[in-house]
């Protein structure tokens, strides 16, 4: 993962980051490697490619 020259943060629910603290701690892997990870792969899944193709036009328009 590349550091950003931005800063986002996000406010997820108590129950989402104990999740992602376990997950984190069990894999060894930064947490946002695993944000990553998990919303690449949520992109790829069919009900979302309409969505994923939409996404895909904004970023090539915004080049």
């Amino acid at each position: 993962m590349t550091k950003s020259k931005t800063t986002t943060s996000f406010k997820f629910d108590d129950d989402f980051i104990a999740l992602l603290d376990a997950w984190a701690f069990v894999t060894k892997q930064e947490k946002g490697v695993l944000l990553q990870e998990a919303f690449r792969e949520y992109i790829k899944t069919e009900q979302n490619s309409d969505v994923a193709g939409k996404v895909n036009t904004v970023l090539e328009i915004m080049k």
